[in-house]
């Protein structure tokens, strides 16, 4: 058997090194989008022959506890909001296994206000699909919109001390 050709399969339920992998990012996107709309994420974890993992599969699932580590609350035991999530990004092609068709080309871009809910309880998580700048607004959150006028008690960053500069307005 000659191991030097390596094909590409339509199918990645195994290790092939010529099939591309899904970077931590785009992993956690999928993640809180789906979590968001009470979805369950199944990850395929390929091993190699031998049973061990490649380097770029263990540096990607690294990557993604670490993010867990930090966010895992606004997943872990959640259910969906009301609203699942705004924002101008659309995923183009729904459905099970719909944004791994085409070896990953439909799975969107998602900006800074592309933003998810999750709930736990008192607790309502709001997720930037990207890292803001400095400051961003969410509208579903306004007083003119879905909540009344002091329905937010407070606001927190997972992870962080830092306190928070915050205000309900109409937009």
């Amino acid at each position: 058997i000659n191991m030097q050709n390596h094909y590409e399969w339509w199918a990645t339920w195994f290790y092939n090194p010529v099939n591309k992998l899904k970077d931590a990012g785009t992993l956690i996107d999928m993640l809180v989008d789906m979590t968001s709309k009470n979805g369950r994420m199944l990850l395929n974890v390929p091993p190699k022959a031998d049973g061990t993992f490649a380097t770029e599969v263990k540096q990607e699932l690294y990557a993604m506890g670490d993010w867990l580590k930090i966010n895992g609350e606004a997943i872990y035991n959640t259910i969906p909001w009301i609203y699942f999530g705004e924002g101008p990004t659309e995923v183009t092609n729904p459905g099970h296994h719909g944004q791994g068709k085409n070896k990953g080309e439909l799975i969107p871009n998602y900006t800074s206000e592309d933003i998810r809910f999750t709930q736990y309880g008192k607790n309502l998580y709001a997720i930037c699909m990207e890292w803001p700048e400095e400051e961003i607004t969410i509208r579903t959150l306004s007083s003119k919109g879905k909540l009344f006028p002091g329905d937010i008690k407070s606001v927190s960053m997972i992870g962080s001390k830092e306190i928070i500069t915050w205000k309900q307005t109409e937009a």
